[in-house]
């Protein structure tokens, strides 16, 4: 839910790389892990590229709602 609040607010990317480690963390959640789930929730896999700049190409919007859907 941080995170799709925190897209809506349409961060720079460099921000939104440290802020998806950080929300992780606050959550006490292994990065890696909190990487899969935002991979499994935009492209249905485990792996992808670099986070921030994909939100970005998907767009921040897009990638909220599918967060919210998915919670």
């Amino acid at each position: 839910r941080q995170l799709a609040d925190l897209l809506s607010k349409n961060e720079k990317i460099e921000d939104l790389q440290n802020s998806i480690y950080r929300i992780a963390k606050e959550n006490q959640v292994q990065p890696k892990d909190f990487f899969k789930i935002l991979y499994q929730i935009i492209l249905s896999t485990n792996r992808g590229p670099k986070i921030g700049p994909f939100i970005e190409d998907v767009g921040m919007k897009e990638v909220a709602e599918k967060i919210k859907r998915n919670l």
